[in-house]
């Protein structure tokens, strides 16, 4: 009786296309078309062939995630007023359609994290919030998603990308000893109240916001107590404690590293070697 009728399904094709070519004005643009299409809709009865043209959870994942790609310094306010969005849709429709998900979240916490990377005073005529600013906006919405966990609960990305967040924050303003700590004491966070064990994605983000202090030999050496902590450390890791040396002036301590990769990586060559003979 309604005739051809359009689907959520179509736009997301479309708002998908936009994503993969970083093309975000264009898909917001198409995101509020959905919005207009479908409230006008309800207006006419609830019928007619924009009905089911409401945006759904992947709809506007799809936006949040243009954000986070493109990674600018307005990124995090962006997607932030996007998940506002979606949060106050949910509401009216007391629905679950809008409703945001651990993805939602997530890639929210990751466009702050890319504006954490930039310094400066942000323009009072912009929405724009970078920096130590961002890092604790990350910080904010953690907190507000671990408040949730009747319904949903942070996971290990949502604890490492709000790491990464502080460690981007490390190297743009002039608390970075603050920062470093800010994101040591999510490590112990995430085991103890979520019981969430923390990755080598997690540390490293850790060990990389240590190396980005003014804190010297000091930060370099509490880089190394927490490598040495670590079950298996990755390249990255090791890397990242060699630079904080280095950045610190230990170049005997940053040598001494170096030397004990190789010494890994002939055992490690030697083990592979036994066992293939075997």
């Amino acid at each position: 009786p309604d005739g051809f009728q359009l689907n959520s399904t179509v736009y997301n094709a479309l708002l998908q296309a936009y994503a993969n070519a970083g093309v975000t004005s264009s898909a917001e643009d198409l995101l509020d078309r959905m919005i207009s299409l479908h409230s006008r809709s309800l207006k006419e009865g609830g019928g007619g062939p924009f009905k089911n043209v409401r945006p759904n959870t992947r709809t506007f994942n799809v936006v949040l995630n243009t954000w986070a790609k493109r990674g600018t310094r307005e990124a995090g306010a962006k997607a932030n007023e996007l998940l506002l969005k979606m949060e106050e849709m949910s509401a009216v429709y007391r629905d679950r359609i809008s409703q945001p998900d651990i993805i939602s979240y997530n890639t929210v916490l990751s466009a702050w994290s890319k504006s954490a990377g930039y310094g400066g005073q942000a323009p009072s005529d912009t929405k724009e919030i970078v920096g130590e600013e961002a890092a604790y906006k990350a910080l904010e919405l953690l907190d507000r998603i671990e408040g949730q966990s009747y319904r949903i609960k942070p996971d290990r990305i949502s604890y490492s990308t709000t790491i990464a967040a502080f460690a981007n924050a490390a190297q743009t303003c002039e608390s970075g000893n603050l920062m470093a700590q800010k994101a040591d004491a999510l490590i112990s966070r995430m085991r103890d109240r979520m019981g969430v064990e923390p990755d080598d994605y997690s540390f490293n983000g850790v060990l990389l916001a240590w190396s980005r202090t003014s804190g010297g030999m000091s930060s370099a050496r509490h880089c190394e107590s927490i490598l040495r902590s670590m079950r298996n450390p990755t390249n990255v890791s090791w890397s990242t404690v060699i630079n904080a040396y280095t950045h610190a002036g230990g170049a005997l301590e940053a040598a001494g590293l170096l030397k004990e990769m190789e010494d890994r990586a002939r055992d490690s060559a030697r083990h592979q070697s036994s066992k293939h003979a075997s």
